[in-house]
């Protein structure tokens, strides 16, 4: 065997001490951990593309793969792919432009750069990790799509920060700038001591071109304006203006002292001339109170096309009304159209409702004529909607007030609604009423209805007590299946069982074609058909076919009474032309007519007319026990197959001319135990000549037999001159 890996002059001998040279498996497929585990550590397998194997009929090449086997791990190998077929293995790498190939031995570096990116390589993992230096040094612009978080500083040699949208943030250390400038246009955020131009003799402008306002200073730490001189307490008696002419933002307070602003009798007025009027709005944590609870103090919030919106963070809580409020709350009272909405954002908002009192009412378009009201989403809702979900004793009432007529829906949407109306815990009930309207219990075609499923001794009623209408079950007009009592248990079904009117039990009477099965053949099954003087009547169109216990191979079939019976029975006692069959097929019958113990009088068939009687038998013969009595003068014996010549047959009737004295009569109805009567119809062509005694000569068993005319004077003598028609009888 060679190896593409073991050059030809390579012998066992040279491997190393302690070590082994394994060979290479060259197949049709790839290998498998779980089928292939035979092989040792250090096996290789190439899925050859030269070779296949034949799968469902397909011949089906390897893949050029090639495998190493790493070891087994819990008795399983390891088949490792080294090479594909496809791509191969990795060889080099590109920055895009310049291809690298790997040095000697096989090794291509993956080298860092100083203040910049840093390689950390672990053996045990085979892996390069690349990161950044503890302090980078950027070599040229850097962009930041987002935020840039100096953990201790930020230092720009030479040209520009630009913010143009976000923040400058440094929770700790400095922003050094030796040169270049800092251009915020948005909000810059500083934290810790600051300095802004200490050495230099540069102007610093702060907010100097802006249009919004400049706010400096703070409630604690104090503010400190070089070169203008410090405000306390100021007290203006008149008219004040505090810049009314000017466009620079003008603020009042901000110190811990409180601002008070008090109306005398000419009342308080912010206006804004068409801006915003902000109360409060600042970043800290304020405690506004607009209005009073003295006396008759009342407070009006007005707004125009702009709106009303009261709004605070996402855990603020919004309260409208008094803990011991006892006056009207209204949302809503316009007499036009308007929309009221409550929690009417996209958020999962949860909306109570008089749900922490025990008393009281909660009314919902109490005073609504023609409106319409929506309980639940109209949307794509997949929460419970819960009524009356208390655990007290309660009557929940749905349009059981006034006279008017309401339309009640219960899931009627055309969505697949599971609709579940009652418990069946304790003593629960449920009722279902309906007046002169009728009540329909419906579904699709293809609906399955189960009343009563689960009910194993309770009683289900279906109709009236004192019902004088009709209760149809089954009412289709295709083909359907009725089932009453179907379970596997062994049920009782009773139709009509207890009434004493005289009922009228009708099945399947109506025009159709209807198959009607009445039991079951399973088992001790049974079927009681029972009648009153009214009689019994089991009929059908003039070509229906009856069928009595078709399938019945051993058991019994009995027609008519078993007891003391004194009634007629009459077995097809029409007046039409009919062929009765009785035990008619190929099974052989046992046939009992008047076999029993009494002294019965049996008749078959009639003297009308032309009426006849066949009585049949094969090789067990007509038996008859006791007298055969012809009752009627004139009656025969009458044979339908007579033999006429010397050939008769099976015949045991027949007649023969004697030729020479003698006749021999072919018949299989013959046995040596045959009683054979003669008897000579007439002379024939005799003439005067002398005739013969008619005597039975030789018997061939079950073929002949010999009638001989022998000479009155001479026994053994045949009268050769007799030549008569002699008639014969056979009785076996």
């Amino acid at each position: 065997m060679t190896s593409p890996f073991i050059p030809n002059s390579f012998t066992y001998s040279d491997a190393p001490q302690g070590g082994a040279v394994m060979p290479m498996i060259i197949s049709a497929r790839n290998p498998s951990n779980t089928t292939d585990t035979n092989y040792a550590a250090g096996y290789f397998w190439l899925s050859s593309l030269d070779q296949y194997q034949v799968i469902s009929g397909v011949n089906t090449y390897g893949s050029g793969n090639l495998y190493f086997q790493a070891g087994n791990s819990a008795g399983n190998p390891n088949w490792t792919a080294v090479t594909t077929a496809a791509g191969g293995p990795l060889n080099t790498l590109s920055d895009g432009s310049i291809v690298v190939s790997p040095a000697v031995g096989g090794n291509i570096e993956l080298l860092g750069t100083a203040n910049q990116i840093v390689v950390t390589g672990d053996a045990a993992t085979h892996s390069l990790t690349f990161s950044l230096a503890g302090s980078v040094v950027f070599p040229g612009s850097v962009t930041a799509g987002t935020t840039i978080t100096a953990g201790t500083g930020l230092t720009v040699t030479t040209g520009n920060v630009l913010v143009s949208a976000g923040n400058v943030t440094l929770t700790s250390g400095n922003l050094t700038l030796s040169s270049g400038n800092i251009a915020v246009t948005g909000t810059s955020t500083l934290q810790g001591t600051t300095n802004i131009n200490t050495s230099t003799a540069s102007t610093t402008d702060i907010g100097t071109g802006g249009t919004g306002a400049v706010n400096i200073g703070n409630t604690t730490g104090g503010t400190t304006i070089t070169g203008l001189a410090t405000l306390g307490a100021l007290t203006v008696v008149g008219t004040t203006s505090i810049n009314a002419t000017g466009t620079a933002t003008t603020t009042i307070g901000g110190s811990s002292g409180a601002v008070t602003l008090v109306a005398g009798t000419g009342n308080l007025a912010i206006n804004g001339a068409g801006n915003s009027i902000s109360v409060g709005s600042d970043a800290a944590a304020n405690i506004v109170t607009v209005g009073s609870l003295t006396g008759a103090a009342s407070l009006t919030l007005q707004a125009g096309t702009g709106n009303i919106l009261v709004d605070g963070v996402a855990a603020t809580t919004i309260t409208i009304g008094g803990t011991s409020q006892t006056g009207t709350i209204t949302l809503g009272s316009s007499s036009g159209t308007n929309i009221v909405n409550i929690a009417a954002g996209a958020g999962a908002s949860t909306v109570n409702i008089a749900n922490a009192q025990v008393a009281g009412a909660v009314n919902i378009g109490a005073g609504m004529t023609t409106g319409t009201i929506t309980i639940g989403g109209t949307g794509l809702q997949t929460g419970t909607i819960t009524l009356a979900p208390g655990t007290g004793a309660q009557t929940i009432a749905i349009a059981t007030g006034g006279t008017g007529v309401k339309t009640i829906n219960f899931g009627t949407g055309a969505a697949a609604n599971v609709i579940t109306i009652g418990t069946v815990t304790g003593a629960a009930s449920l009722s279902l009423l309906a007046g002169t309207g009728n009540f329909a219990l419906n579904g699709a075609a293809t609906t399955t209805y189960a009343i009563g499923a689960a009910t194993t001794t309770g009683t289900i009623t279906i109709g009236g007590t004192a019902q004088s209408g009709n209760i149809v079950l089954g009412s289709s007009s295709a083909s359907n299946t009725i089932f009453i009592g179907n379970g596997a248990g062994a049920t009782t079904v009773d139709i009509a069982n207890t009434g004493t009117a005289g009922n009228a039990v009708n099945i399947a009477t109506s025009a159709g074609a209807n198959v009607i099965t009445i039991g079951s053949i399973t088992g001790a099954s049974g079927i009681s058909l029972l009648v009153g003087t009214g009689n019994f009547s089991l009929d059908g169109a003039a070509t229906s076919t009856y069928t009595f216990a078709p399938s019945v191979t051993s058991g019994t079939i009995n027609f008519g009474g078993t007891g003391a019976n004194t009634g007629t029975a009459t077995i097809l006692g029409g007046t039409g032309a009919q062929t009765i069959n009785i035990a008619n097929s190929t099974g052989v019958k046992t046939i009992s007519i008047g076999g029993g113990a009494a002294a019965n009088l049996i008749t078959l068939g009639t003297t009308n007319t032309t009426a006849a009687l066949n009585l049949k038998a094969g090789s067990g013969n007509v038996n008859v026990t006791g007298n055969l009595n012809f009752v009627t003068s004139g009656n025969k014996i009458l044979s339908a197959n007579v033999g006429t010549t010397t050939s008769a047959g099976a015949n045991s009737f027949g007649s023969v001319t004697l030729a020479s004295g003698t006749a021999t009569v072919s018949t299989s109805a013959v046995t040596s135990s045959s009683l054979i009567f003669l008897s000579r119809l007439s002379i024939g062509s005799t003439g005067a000549a002398p005739v013969g005694m008619l005597t039975v000569g030789t018997i061939v068993n079950n073929t002949s037999f010999v009638i001989t005319a022998v000479t009155t004077a001479v026994a053994n003598t045949t009268a050769t001159t007799d030549v008569s028609v002699v008639a014969y009888m056979i009785v076996n």
